[in-house]
């Protein structure tokens, strides 16, 4: 792919700062840079280091699932997860009320073999 890339006309373009999104033949790379690990957890680092990249197909049907789990009430305790809950709780004498929402979710690939990790070459 690199030797092809080099002779392809808008390389010039992409030399001079890579768009945020293009397409090469049939496969479009999109930059995604705003990805950080909490700064508390590990000092801030990227999830995705600068010389590595992530691939995977996308509009193939059932290789992504998502998951709800139960919200964290006691009358959720053992019962099937919903999208999304909102409690709504007055507050005591009638001096407001308190809102909270949630979702627990999980997205899960059904074949990780799909998810793939390049690596830039030295050149």
């Amino acid at each position: 792919m690199r030797e092809t890339f080099l002779g392809y006309e808008a390389a010039a373009k992409l030399l001079n700062g890579v768009p945020p999104k293009f397409t090469f033949g049939d496969m479009v790379f999109e930059r995604y840079r705003m990805g950080k690990k909490s700064r508390n957890a590990n000092g801030g680092t990227s999830f995705i280091d600068d010389a590595e990249a992530r691939a995977f197909p996308v509009g193939v049907p059932g290789l992504f699932l998502t998951r709800f789990g139960p919200a964290d009430y006691n009358e959720t305790v053992n019962t099937i997860g919903l999208p999304r809950y909102t409690k709504v709780t007055p507050q005591p004498k009638g001096k407001g009320t308190d809102v909270d929402s949630q979702s627990n979710f999980l997205n899960i690939c059904t074949k990780p073999g799909a998810l793939r990790r390049l690596r830039a070459q030295a050149a």
